[in-house]
């Protein structure tokens, strides 16, 4: 029995904003993380369910569509951050999002590759007593510094599967791109709390303990 909403195939639209495309010049266009707090993400997965019928148009793929109300990080140092994102109430969460930056690229110095890895990525949606947690690992570009009390952020490509699920329902996605762009209060504080907060959520929901920031 599935426990969530059905998920629907994007319409299509003339250039994307939620996928990575490459400029001749090589540069990367992506959107453009909010300037206030909050975000968006989308899980793309990777089975076609109608080819496009023009170059103009993009294949459809099964996605699902995050929007977090909430976000708030913390940088430890130069090269680290964690970034804690929620959707809906933060006392209980309809998804929520964790993502560890490992280190972080400077431009001008640190070559811009779509398909490296630099950051790891939590991705989970609740139903009323089921849980999905979508893992894996991409490339997350930090558009200011670790002393800014708000730092935007943009995934440009990352890989995720789901890791975990409180059903035996079938996985709607499959193998899934994840791209998106988001902006976050810094609080060491309010980070620690929720990432513990999630961490009992979901272990609540999924029957055994699961950790939601590595």
């Amino acid at each position: 029995m599935n426990h969530f909403a059905p998920i629907h195939a994007p319409l299509r639209l003339l250039g994307a904003l939620t996928l990575l495309f490459a400029w001749q010049t090589g540069c990367v266009g992506l959107p453009t993380a909010p300037s206030s707090v909050g975000g968006d993400l989308v899980l793309s997965g990777r089975t076609v369910t109608a080819a496009a019928e023009t170059i103009f148009e993009s294949d459809e793929r099964p996605t699902l569509a995050f929007h977090f109300d909430h976000a708030y990080c913390v940088c430890e140092g130069r090269q680290n951050a964690t970034f804690v994102l929620i959707q809906g109430d933060e006392e209980n969460p309809t998804a929520a999002a964790t993502i560890r930056i490992l280190w972080r690229p400077e431009a001008g110095s640190t070559p811009i590759d779509e398909h490296a890895s630099n950051a790891t990525l939590h991705v989970m949606r609740f139903g009323a007593d089921a849980a999905e947690v979508y893992s894996g690992a991409g490339f997350v570009f930090l558009n200011d510094g670790p002393d800014a009390a708000k730092v935007s952020a943009e995934c440009w490509s990352a890989d995720v599967v789901l890791q975990d699920a409180a059903s035996k329902g079938k996985d709607p996605l499959g193998p899934a791109h994840a791209s998106g762009a988001f902006t976050a209060e810094q609080d060491a504080v309010k980070v620690a709390d929720l990432l513990l907060r999630l961490s009992r959520k979901v272990s609540a929901q999924l029957g055994y303990p699961r950790l939601v920031r590595k």
